[in-house]
């Protein structure tokens, strides 16, 4: 072999080494991107009980945030991946879950949880182990009330209930009217208290104010005794599996005045239990006019094969939330995740979500009411 083409020979032996470690150089980098590059988001939803289709919406709304945030790298640097308790509708049930999952799991956040009576515990164990939580649609103050690491993507039962009176007594200018509600149910109690307590400090009454029990939901009676006070309406602060009941039977006892529900009840779940509602009115975390939640629901529709309803919009706008203050935080630290949601403003789909030194974010609600048996926005309350 002559001595240039020994050169040569040594050169591509050289240039083939250097080629060789740079590969295996980034073969570890994309292993170490794709297998141990991600971090872990706790989802808490209804997946066994008889308001599974809640669970299953927070659930799909949940995974389109975070399919679009990986497609877009992740947060910062980092892929998410999605691990689901389903909370089975039982606090106890779900805190013991939850707790059995964080004692095996890092997480850098729960989301999800969207109604009270499971929210509220799964504050409590959140706090107690110091980690974010942002509840996608459970209002009751005590979610957050005294709170460090709960955040709420939705208005509070606070505000609802004196939304709802206010809508009753100036929009509809109602004067006698009647509540019923769930007596085991965190949110249906509370909302119902606080819109009684609003309507008459207005100047209204409410000279009929029952209960009935969560399991089995008897109605029949105490709807004909409601109905012999001669109300001009009835506001039933039930989920939307109870509502479609209590509906339906105070029109069977020939009851046409409004009906008027809390935010528990949305279109999609009301319209595929009552066919032609009739003079029914509720309270919504959004504007159907938006072009984003326009957007979203072309989207949910190819990719679920079903219309969105409230779960799936405030799930997706919980998921962004949560996102955005780690990104403004710049760590995966829980504590700084915690102080970067305590003044945050998220343009979500939903409306502008706004913190200022409050875990409950500042939002307007919307009324709505229906028109040919299509949702239709009446009345605003609060800034858009």
């Amino acid at each position: 072999m002559k001595k240039g083409e020994f050169v040569v020979l040594e050169k591509v032996k050289k240039f083939l080494q250097i080629f060789l470690i740079s590969l295996l150089f980034a073969v570890i980098i994309f292993y170490l991107t794709s297998c141990i590059g991600y971090v872990k988001v706790l989802v808490v939803a209804p997946l066994s009980s008889d308001t599974k289709e809640a669970g299953e919406s927070t659930v799909n709304g949940i995974r389109l945030k975070v399919d679009e945030l990986n497609k877009s790298g992740g947060i910062i640097g980092k892929r998410i991946k999605v691990y689901v308790v389903d909370d089975k509708g039982d606090p106890d049930s779900a805190t013991q879950s939850i707790r059995d999952v964080l004692s095996k799991n890092n997480f850098i956040g729960i989301v999800g949880a969207p109604f009270s009576r499971i929210a509220i515990p799964v504050s409590e164990v959140c706090e107690d182990l110091k980690i974010p939580f942002v509840t996608s649609v459970a209002t009751n103050p005590l979610v957050t009330k005294g709170k460090e690491f709960s955040f709420r993507a939705c208005f509070t039962d606070d505000l609802q209930g004196v939304a709802l009176a206010h809508f009753v007594y100036e929009y509809l200018g109602l004067r006698v009217g009647g509540v019923f509600y769930d007596i085991d149910d965190t949110y249906s109690v509370y909302l119902a208290e606080k819109f009684r307590s609003e309507f008459e400090n207005l100047g209204g009454h409410i000279v009929a104010f029952y209960p009935h029990p969560h399991k089995p939901v008897t109605v029949e009676f105490p709807i004909q005794k409601m109905l012999e006070k001669k109300v001009q309406f009835v506001f039933n602060p039930d989920l939307y599996v109870d509502a479609s009941m209590v509906y339906t039977e105070l029109r069977k006892q020939n009851f046409t005045g409004p009906v008027i529900f809390g935010d528990g009840v949305d279109a999609p779940q009301l319209l595929a239990r009552i066919r032609k509602p009739f003079n029914v009115y509720y309270v919504s975390h959004y504007s159907r006019d938006s072009e984003k939640l326009i957007k979203f629901s072309e989207t949910y529709k190819e990719t679920f094969k079903m219309d969105p309803d409230v779960e799936a919009y405030l799930a997706y706008d919980a998921m962004g939330i949560l996102a955005t203050a780690i990104e403004k935080a710049n760590s995966f630290d829980k504590v700084k995740i915690k102080d970067a949601l305590e003044n945050l403003t998220y343009d979500g789909i939903t409306g502008k979500i706004e913190f200022k030194n409050s875990n409950d974010p500042i939002k307007p609600l919307y009324f709505y009411g229906f028109k040919n048996f299509i949702p239709s926005e009446v009345w605003v309350f609060g800034d858009k």
